[in-house]
């Protein structure tokens, strides 16, 4: 009798471990295990499998976590990498065109004068307001023959503002004839002469 208890005990220990068992059978299985040592055994194991079980799928959630964790790290690096070479490249090719000199058309720039200043007996200091849409401007002067002055508009590559009004000045005295903008297309615009003073309003 008692090894036919054993063998039902041991077909209901599944379900009594799993706690899926009714409270007559939990008593039934409770009692039978206070007597018989192989049965007690038998449910030891089980617990213990159940715990290598439960400890296994920790370590793999704990696994899966870290491995999630260190994937979205090395997603961060990798775009915080691309932005700071994107970055890099943008400034490395805005210094790169600021070394560059644009030549600019004298016809497609707006011009105006703007004030004079005596500078001594002989010498008077004229300024002009330009205005190019497509570049900042810086001006070379050229003054070889003594009497002419050539001023010439060289255009400045710019990312972060938009082109806006510059000013550039010249001094006249008793030897200059005439003052003309001057651009490397071969355009020439006489801006002052000697007889009809400043040409350009």
């Amino acid at each position: 009798m008692k090894g036919m208890d054993c063998d039902v005990i041991k077909d209901l220990l599944p379900s009594y471990v799993d706690k899926i068992t009714s409270e007559t059978t939990n008593k039934l299985v409770e009692n039978h295990l206070q007597s018989c040592n192989k049965c007690s055994k038998i449910l030891e194991e089980m617990n213990k499998e159940i715990d290598t079980e439960l400890f296994n799928q920790d370590e793999q959630i704990d696994y899966l976590k870290g491995f999630r964790k260190e994937k979205k790290i090395a997603i961060i690096k990798t775009i915080c990498i691309f932005i700071i070479i994107i970055l890099m490249l943008f400034l490395f090719l805005q210094e790169i065109l600021s070394k560059f000199n644009f030549d600019v058309d004298i016809n497609k720039i707006y011009i105006t004068y703007n004030t004079e200043e005596k500078i001594d007996e002989n010498t008077i200091e004229l300024q002009f307001n330009v205005i190019d849409t497509k570049f900042n401007l810086n001006f070379e002067y050229d003054t070889t023959n003594g009497k002419d002055i050539y001023i010439i508009p060289v255009g400045k590559f710019t990312y972060f503002s938009k082109p806006s009004r510059t000013v550039f000045s010249f001094n006249i005295n008793k030897d200059t004839e005439r003052v003309c903008l001057k651009d490397r297309k071969g355009n020439l615009k006489e801006i002052w002469n000697k007889d009809n003073g400043i040409l350009i309003k």
